[in-house]
């Protein structure tokens, strides 16, 4: 019996646009959610596992653009998905830094009830956080601040700050990209199979 092998189409140079392009707009368009699902979350160990369920929402929302532009390169479409998805972790840093101000902004109405000066909390100024992307190394610097000084939350009434929550912050971007990474390469590889398997 003949075996007959589907010659894939070929590959097109509009993933270096098209894939990227794709991938940042579907991680910006989820980051806002991702952002504050990380911000509410009552349970500290499940920081860890949010980036992996959020770079899974991403692919499940962008391969398609894999699939028109024909990518079959594990590597190639890793990259490319990666670099298009750290558009989206760059707005949720802005997000989640404003958030870190705004409850700046609750302590210190609490703290001084009577004060003439009152600051307002939430994700309500597009321009603070437009700030923080633009000048990314200030927030950085922010974030250092924090983690250095207050910390962000507590384990047994214990504050994590330091190092300790720095390489928690480092883990959560670790997870990030090798989740979209592992997950655009699944796909490629699962589809050029049927491809060569018809």
């Amino acid at each position: 019996m003949t075996r007959y092998v589907q010659e894939p189409s070929r590959f097109s140079p509009l993933a270096f646009i098209l894939v990227p392009l794709v991938f940042a707009i579907v991680s910006s368009l989820t980051a806002i959610p991702y952002a504050l699902a990380i911000w509410h979350n009552p349970i500290i160990y499940l920081g860890i596992i949010l980036p992996g369920i959020w770079a899974l929402v991403i692919c499940a929302g962008s391969r398609w653009s894999l699939k028109i532009c024909n990518v079959q390169s594990v590597l190639l479409a890793g990259l490319l998905a990666i670099i298009g998805s750290l558009v989206g972790f760059l707005l949720h840093w802005a997000v989640f830094t404003d958030l870190v101000f705004n409850r700046s902004f609750i302590d210190f109405n609490a703290k001084y009830p009577n004060s003439e000066v009152r600051m307002t909390s939430g994700v309500t100024e597009p321009e603070e956080i437009k700030f923080y992307i633009v000048n990314y190394k200030d927030t950085i610097k922010i974030m250092n601040d924090i983690a250095d000084e207050d910390g962000l939350w507590t384990i047994k009434d214990a504050p994590v700050t330091g190092l300790v929550l720095k390489l928690f912050w480092l883990g959560e971007a670790i997870v990030f990209v090798a989740a979209i990474f592992i997950f655009t390469g699944d796909y490629v590889t699962t589809r050029r199979k049927a491809l060569n398997n018809p």
